[in-house]
């Protein structure tokens, strides 16, 4: 292997390692409510969220990066008594610049939708797992508390 292959193994490797974790999610509890009514409570304090607090949109730039990598060379014979030197670069690589857009507002927004539900008798439980099946899942969905809640049986709502 060259140089830099194994770090690029490895680099790689943790990325794709980090991809498979677990999700966590916020999870909503409500006795006795439905996803659907959830979803139509969400909803709701979205839409009031967004008339009390406007968007407040930036564009962001990132500059690009060049690496040149490095350059190995090493000498050949090949070609009778004639010494050839021969390089290779390595590991050099090119990220052009980038530009995303956000909204400065977002977070201001979710403190107002989180307290909207809150009045609405909604706990919201941070952190909590999807539920990994079926029976899991109805167990969490017949919970009459937030601590008996193990796992977030709404991973579909549209937060």
């Amino acid at each position: 292997m060259r140089k830099y292959d194994s770090i690029i193994f490895i680099i790689l490797s943790a990325a794709a390692l980090t991809a498979c974790g677990t999700p966590t999610t916020t999870a909503l509890f409500k006795p006795h409510t439905t996803t659907t009514a959830k979803q139509m409570d969400l909803d709701q304090c979205k839409i009031a969220s967004f008339r009390a607090i406007p968007q407040a949109y930036t564009t962001n730039y990132v500059g690009g990066f060049y690496d040149p990598g490095d350059i190995d060379c090493y000498r050949s014979r090949r070609h009778g008594r004639h010494e050839r030197i021969y390089c290779d670069r390595l590991g050099g690589f090119y990220m052009p610049p980038a530009s995303y857009t956000e909204d400065l507002n977002a977070p201001i927004r979710w403190r107002f939708v989180s307290a909207c539900l809150r009045k609405k008798g909604y706990y919201l439980l941070p952190g909590k797992a999807p539920c990994r099946n079926a029976a899991e899942r109805a167990r969490a969905l017949r919970a009459k508390n937030p601590a008996e809640l193990s796992c977030n049986p709404d991973v579909n709502l549209d937060y």
